[in-house]
């Protein structure tokens, strides 16, 4: 079970109480905007929830999968990425509210890498591209 302390470092260390959580505080945000619907704000409420609601449903399912993935191998599958992903276009969204109270600045972060094989191949190439940039000079 991931650590719900601390800021996640890959996507197995999400929760649905994450995704949840960050659900509901966006969609509160977004209820306190006053406009009728047919206004230009209004459409802009109506699809940013729209969009949000559906990017939870994503998240849901990929997370469900990373349940059944083999964690022996540390591999980044399509579904880590994805749930990377998905998660970063969620924070993003919410991000215009980062200094409102009740915003979780511990868990809803961006996701650095999408596994520890995948943080490990990535120092692998920053420390290959650092020793050929230094060898070039």
């Amino acid at each position: 079970m991931p650590d719900t302390t601390t800021a996640p470092r890959y996507a197995a260390d999400l929760t649905p109480a994450d995704v949840n959580a960050l659900v509901k505080f966006v969609n509160r945000q977004l209820s306190t905007a006053e406009a009728s619907f047919s206004s230009p704000e209004g459409k802009a409420v109506s699809a940013t929830r729209t969009a949000v609601n559906a990017l939870a449903g994503r998240l849901d399912g990929a997370m469900a999968q990373l349940d059944s993935l083999d964690s022996e191998t540390g591999t980044a599958t399509g579904t880590t990425y994805d749930v990377q992903a998905w998660w970063g276009i969620l924070v993003s969204v919410a991000h215009p509210w980062a200094e409102t109270p009740g915003y979780d600045t511990v868990r809803w972060r961006h996701i650095p890498h999408a596994s520890p094989r995948d943080e490990k191949l990535s120092a692998e190439i920053s420390a290959r591209l650092d020793a050929e940039t230094e060898a070039a000079r």
